[in-house]
């Protein structure tokens, strides 16, 4: 615990496709004020005790999108990000570590949520990259930081050193 929370690594995924898009789901979430509002995140979540985060990236992305990839083929983090945020009614620190993997395309499957995740989750789409620059919608990590990583992965790849993102 760093600072008196509860920490929770995460492993998440940048899961592109072919026209360059990129896959975010919509949920209802409570602030801890209990203001609630709607935002968009990319697939992953928490890792499973003993899981390193490459291996909780592929889980949580074959659950919430019937995508199976090997932790492998996800390689090397591309970007960090440490936030504080209520989960499941406790405020929690999230060290969570971005993953890219692309696809030729894919139909998103989310038979495998979780019953949270079925509670909350709304929606997803994918978005372009002009999309993510001109939102006013509620993206993490922030629209325009994403935007930025995606362009760096079309121009050079994946960044030798993860990019940190803002809480």
């Amino acid at each position: 615990m760093l600072g008196g929370l509860p920490e929770r690594p995460s492993g998440r995924v940048l899961l592109i496709d072919e026209a360059r898009r990129l896959l975010l789901f919509r949920a209802r979430e409570s602030e801890s004020t209990g203001v609630a509002r709607t935002i968009w995140f990319l697939p992953g979540g928490g890792a499973e005790p003993d899981e390193s985060l490459s291996e909780c990236a592929a889980r949580e992305l074959l659950e919430e999108t019937g995508l199976r990839v090997r932790p492998e083929d996800l390689g090397r983090i591309a970007g960090v990000r440490q936030v504080t945020f209520p989960f499941q009614g406790t405020e929690i620190l999230a060290n969570e570590a971005y993953f890219v993997h692309a696809v030729s395309g894919w139909e998103v499957n989310t038979s495998g949520f979780t019953e949270l995740e079925r509670d909350v989750i709304l929606d997803h789409r994918w978005w372009t990259l002009r999309e993510l620059q001109t939102t006013n919608e509620i993206v993490f990590p922030h629209a325009t930081e994403l935007a930025d990583l995606l362009e760096q992965i079309f121009v050079s790849g994946v960044p030798a050193e993860p990019v940190h993102f803002s809480p």
